[in-house]
Protein backbone atom coordinates (compact mmCIF):
# COMPACT_ATOMS: atom_id res chain seq x y z
CA UNK A 1 0.00 0.00 0.00
CA UNK A 2 1.32 3.50 -0.74
CA UNK A 3 1.87 6.26 1.72
CA UNK A 4 -1.28 7.71 2.87
CA UNK A 5 -2.23 11.33 2.02
CA UNK A 6 -5.49 13.81 1.75
CA UNK A 7 -5.87 14.16 -1.62
CA UNK A 8 -6.30 10.85 -3.66
CA UNK A 9 -7.86 7.03 -3.17
CA UNK A 10 -5.68 4.88 -5.28
CA UNK A 11 -8.18 2.05 -6.88
CA UNK A 12 -4.62 -0.24 -7.24
CA UNK A 13 -3.54 -1.76 -10.58
CA UNK A 14 -5.24 -4.82 -9.02
CA UNK A 15 -8.88 -2.81 -8.37
CA UNK A 16 -7.89 -2.60 -4.53
CA UNK A 17 -8.89 0.84 -2.89
CA UNK A 18 -5.58 2.04 -1.71
CA UNK A 19 -4.23 5.65 -0.85
CA UNK A 20 -2.29 7.38 -3.98
CA UNK A 21 0.04 10.05 -4.34
CA UNK A 22 -0.86 13.61 -3.93
CA UNK A 23 -1.14 15.64 -7.53
CA UNK A 24 -1.85 18.90 -5.79
CA UNK A 25 2.01 19.78 -7.19
CA UNK A 26 2.20 18.09 -10.30
CA UNK A 27 2.47 19.95 -13.45
CA UNK A 28 -0.97 21.52 -14.85
CA UNK A 29 -1.69 18.78 -16.91
CA UNK A 30 -1.92 14.87 -16.10
CA UNK A 31 1.19 12.80 -16.54
CA UNK A 32 0.82 10.66 -19.45
CA UNK A 33 3.23 10.29 -21.54
CA UNK A 34 3.33 11.80 -25.00
CA UNK A 35 5.19 9.17 -26.68
CA UNK A 36 2.53 6.11 -25.61
CA UNK A 37 -0.72 7.95 -26.76
CA UNK A 38 -2.17 5.86 -29.45
CA UNK A 39 -2.90 8.30 -32.69
CA UNK A 40 -6.62 7.90 -32.76
CA UNK A 41 -7.39 9.03 -29.29
CA UNK A 42 -10.11 12.08 -28.88
CA UNK A 43 -9.85 14.73 -26.13
CA UNK A 44 -11.46 15.21 -22.89
CA UNK A 45 -11.32 17.23 -20.18
CA UNK A 46 -12.14 18.06 -16.79
CA UNK A 47 -12.03 20.84 -13.95
CA UNK A 48 -13.46 21.05 -10.95
CA UNK A 49 -13.10 24.00 -7.78
CA UNK A 50 -15.69 23.88 -4.13
CA UNK A 51 -18.37 25.28 -6.38
CA UNK A 52 -18.41 23.24 -9.01
CA UNK A 53 -17.50 20.46 -11.43
CA UNK A 54 -16.89 21.02 -15.55
CA UNK A 55 -16.08 18.16 -17.90
CA UNK A 56 -16.18 17.75 -21.84
CA UNK A 57 -15.49 16.21 -25.02
CA UNK A 58 -15.00 16.02 -28.92
CA UNK A 59 -17.53 13.69 -30.61
CA UNK A 60 -14.98 12.23 -33.20
CA UNK A 61 -14.40 8.32 -33.87
CA UNK A 62 -12.12 8.01 -35.76
CA UNK A 63 -12.79 4.66 -38.09
CA UNK A 64 -9.61 4.95 -40.25
CA UNK A 65 -6.83 7.07 -41.77
CA UNK A 66 -9.50 8.96 -43.65
CA UNK A 67 -12.87 8.22 -42.44
CA UNK A 68 -14.51 9.73 -39.22
CA UNK A 69 -17.94 9.78 -37.23
CA UNK A 70 -18.28 13.20 -35.84
CA UNK A 71 -21.51 12.11 -33.87
CA UNK A 72 -20.16 9.53 -31.09
CA UNK A 73 -21.16 11.63 -28.11
CA UNK A 74 -18.61 11.06 -24.92
CA UNK A 75 -19.86 12.92 -22.20
CA UNK A 76 -22.66 12.20 -20.19
CA UNK A 77 -24.84 12.66 -17.21
CA UNK A 78 -27.22 11.07 -14.82
CA UNK A 79 -29.18 13.64 -12.89
CA UNK A 80 -30.67 11.46 -9.95
CA UNK A 81 -27.14 10.20 -9.22
CA UNK A 82 -26.02 13.62 -9.56
CA UNK A 83 -23.14 12.58 -11.76
CA UNK A 84 -21.26 14.01 -14.99
CA UNK A 85 -18.68 11.68 -16.79
CA UNK A 86 -16.58 11.59 -20.24
CA UNK A 87 -14.00 8.83 -21.64
CA UNK A 88 -11.71 8.93 -24.39
CA UNK A 89 -9.78 6.43 -26.67
CA UNK A 90 -11.38 2.91 -27.77
CA UNK A 91 -15.12 3.71 -28.14
CA UNK A 92 -15.95 -0.21 -30.14
CA UNK A 93 -13.93 -3.48 -30.29
CA UNK A 94 -15.36 -6.75 -32.18
CA UNK A 95 -18.69 -5.18 -32.54
CA UNK A 96 -19.18 -4.36 -28.78
CA UNK A 97 -19.55 -0.63 -28.11
CA UNK A 98 -17.89 0.15 -25.36
CA UNK A 99 -19.38 3.44 -24.78
CA UNK A 100 -22.74 2.35 -24.29
CA UNK A 101 -21.38 -0.80 -21.59
CA UNK A 102 -19.72 1.54 -20.03
CA UNK A 103 -22.72 4.15 -19.68
CA UNK A 104 -24.93 1.27 -18.27
CA UNK A 105 -22.57 0.53 -15.18
CA UNK A 106 -22.20 4.46 -14.90
CA UNK A 107 -26.16 4.34 -14.61
CA UNK A 108 -26.28 1.50 -12.05
CA UNK A 109 -27.40 1.60 -8.61
CA UNK A 110 -23.54 0.41 -7.47
CA UNK A 111 -21.17 2.69 -5.17
CA UNK A 112 -19.25 4.61 -7.98
CA UNK A 113 -15.87 3.35 -6.71
CA UNK A 114 -17.47 0.02 -7.36
CA UNK A 115 -18.61 1.08 -10.97
CA UNK A 116 -14.82 2.26 -12.00
CA UNK A 117 -13.33 -0.59 -10.83
CA UNK A 118 -15.43 -2.60 -12.80
CA UNK A 119 -15.05 -0.43 -15.31
CA UNK A 120 -10.78 -0.84 -15.23
CA UNK A 121 -11.48 -4.72 -15.76
CA UNK A 122 -13.73 -4.59 -18.50
CA UNK A 123 -11.67 -2.35 -20.25
CA UNK A 124 -8.57 -4.53 -20.15
CA UNK A 125 -9.63 -7.15 -22.97
CA UNK A 126 -10.39 -4.31 -25.94
CA UNK A 127 -7.03 -2.29 -25.14
CA UNK A 128 -5.04 -5.91 -24.77
CA UNK A 129 -5.00 -6.85 -28.66
CA UNK A 130 -1.61 -7.93 -29.49
CA UNK A 131 -1.79 -6.63 -32.79
CA UNK A 132 -1.06 -3.45 -31.17
CA UNK A 133 1.25 -4.74 -28.03
CA UNK A 134 3.84 -6.22 -30.76
CA UNK A 135 3.54 -3.10 -33.12
CA UNK A 136 4.53 -0.75 -29.79
CA UNK A 137 1.12 0.80 -30.74
CA UNK A 138 -0.74 2.20 -27.15
CA UNK A 139 -4.47 1.28 -27.43
CA UNK A 140 -6.24 3.29 -24.19
CA UNK A 141 -9.24 4.14 -23.24
CA UNK A 142 -9.93 7.10 -20.17
CA UNK A 143 -13.30 7.49 -18.11
CA UNK A 144 -13.14 10.98 -15.78
CA UNK A 145 -15.77 11.27 -13.85
CA UNK A 146 -16.96 14.37 -11.47
CA UNK A 147 -19.48 13.88 -8.31
CA UNK A 148 -19.87 16.26 -5.27
CA UNK A 149 -19.38 13.98 -1.55
CA UNK A 150 -20.81 15.72 1.14
CA UNK A 151 -20.57 18.89 -0.81
CA UNK A 152 -17.26 18.47 -1.77
CA UNK A 153 -15.68 17.60 -5.27
CA UNK A 154 -14.47 14.46 -6.29
CA UNK A 155 -12.80 13.38 -9.48
CA UNK A 156 -12.62 9.69 -10.45
CA UNK A 157 -10.51 8.66 -12.74
CA UNK A 158 -10.12 5.20 -14.60
CA UNK A 159 -6.93 4.86 -17.38
CA UNK A 160 -6.30 1.22 -19.11
CA UNK A 161 -3.46 0.93 -21.29
CA UNK A 162 -3.04 -2.19 -23.29
CA UNK A 163 -4.66 -4.73 -20.78
CA UNK A 164 -3.09 -3.09 -17.67
CA UNK A 165 -4.75 -0.54 -14.78
CA UNK A 166 -2.58 2.73 -14.87
CA UNK A 167 -1.20 3.78 -11.45
CA UNK A 168 -3.22 6.96 -11.63
CA UNK A 169 -6.42 5.51 -11.14
CA UNK A 170 -8.35 7.14 -8.08
CA UNK A 171 -10.11 9.72 -6.49
CA UNK A 172 -8.92 12.78 -5.92
CA UNK A 173 -10.22 16.07 -3.94
CA UNK A 174 -7.92 18.13 -4.36
CA UNK A 175 -6.65 19.87 -7.61
CA UNK A 176 -5.48 22.91 -9.22
CA UNK A 177 -5.48 22.23 -12.39
CA UNK A 178 -7.24 20.98 -15.71
CA UNK A 179 -7.16 17.24 -16.49
CA UNK A 180 -6.83 16.12 -19.76
CA UNK A 181 -6.69 12.89 -22.05
CA UNK A 182 -6.08 12.19 -25.15
CA UNK A 183 -4.47 14.10 -27.57
CA UNK A 184 -3.23 17.54 -27.76
CA UNK A 185 -3.80 17.58 -23.91
CA UNK A 186 -1.44 20.37 -23.31
CA UNK A 187 -3.75 23.21 -25.07
CA UNK A 188 -5.04 22.92 -21.48
CA UNK A 189 -2.19 25.44 -20.60
CA UNK A 190 -4.39 27.85 -22.36
CA UNK A 191 -7.59 27.60 -20.35
CA UNK A 192 -7.70 30.84 -18.59
CA UNK A 193 -7.97 29.86 -14.99
CA UNK A 194 -8.42 33.19 -13.91
CA UNK A 195 -12.16 32.96 -15.70
CA UNK A 196 -12.67 29.81 -14.46
CA UNK A 197 -12.11 30.51 -10.78
CA UNK A 198 -14.04 33.93 -11.06
CA UNK A 199 -16.99 30.94 -10.80
CA UNK A 200 -19.39 32.89 -13.51
CA UNK A 201 -21.34 30.22 -15.00
CA UNK A 202 -21.81 31.10 -18.33
CA UNK A 203 -18.33 32.64 -18.45
CA UNK A 204 -17.11 29.42 -17.20
CA UNK A 205 -18.63 26.90 -20.53
CA UNK A 206 -17.62 29.51 -23.00
CA UNK A 207 -14.13 29.34 -21.70
CA UNK A 208 -14.46 25.55 -21.50
CA UNK A 209 -16.12 25.10 -24.83
CA UNK A 210 -13.40 27.64 -26.55
CA UNK A 211 -10.80 24.82 -25.16
CA UNK A 212 -12.06 22.07 -26.72
CA UNK A 213 -12.91 24.06 -29.93
CA UNK A 214 -9.22 25.15 -30.12
CA UNK A 215 -8.11 21.52 -29.46
CA UNK A 216 -10.25 20.40 -32.55
CA UNK A 217 -8.51 23.27 -34.60
CA UNK A 218 -5.14 23.05 -33.73
CA UNK A 219 -5.66 19.03 -34.68
CA UNK A 220 -7.38 20.02 -38.11
CA UNK A 221 -3.62 19.32 -39.53
CA UNK A 222 -2.21 17.03 -37.35
CA UNK A 223 -3.52 13.44 -35.88
CA UNK A 224 -7.11 14.87 -37.36
CA UNK A 225 -8.81 12.76 -34.77
CA UNK A 226 -10.70 15.14 -32.76
CA UNK A 227 -13.68 16.83 -33.95
CA UNK A 228 -17.32 16.94 -34.26
CA UNK A 229 -19.80 18.73 -31.28
CA UNK A 230 -18.48 19.55 -28.17
CA UNK A 231 -20.38 18.44 -25.32
CA UNK A 232 -20.15 19.85 -21.87
CA UNK A 233 -21.86 19.10 -18.43
CA UNK A 234 -21.72 21.54 -15.45
CA UNK A 235 -22.84 20.41 -12.30
CA UNK A 236 -23.33 22.93 -8.79
CA UNK A 237 -22.29 22.31 -5.67
CA UNK A 238 -25.90 21.08 -4.83
CA UNK A 239 -25.58 18.55 -7.58
CA UNK A 240 -27.67 20.31 -10.34
CA UNK A 241 -26.25 19.79 -13.80
CA UNK A 242 -26.85 21.79 -17.34
CA UNK A 243 -25.48 20.62 -20.49
CA UNK A 244 -24.17 22.33 -23.26
CA UNK A 245 -23.24 21.39 -26.99
CA UNK A 246 -21.29 23.79 -28.72
CA UNK A 247 -21.42 26.62 -26.12
CA UNK A 248 -25.43 26.65 -25.95
CA UNK A 249 -27.68 24.95 -23.36
CA UNK A 250 -29.13 21.63 -24.61
CA UNK A 251 -30.20 18.94 -23.11
CA UNK A 252 -28.29 15.58 -23.59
Amino acid sequence: MASQNKYCNNFGKNGHYEYGTNLINKPKIIPFDKAERIKNMSFNCLYMTDDYIIIGSDSRETLSSSFYNDSMQKTFINKEQKLVWSMTGICKYKNIDYIKLVNEVMNSQAELRDKCILIQHLLKYPTKDKSFSTSNIKIRFNLFVGVFENKKPKFYSVEVINGKCSDANGIYDKINYPFASGVHFEQCNYLNLKIMDNKIKDDCVLEFTKLISNVIEYDKDKTKTVGGDIYVAYMDRNGNITTYINGKEAYF
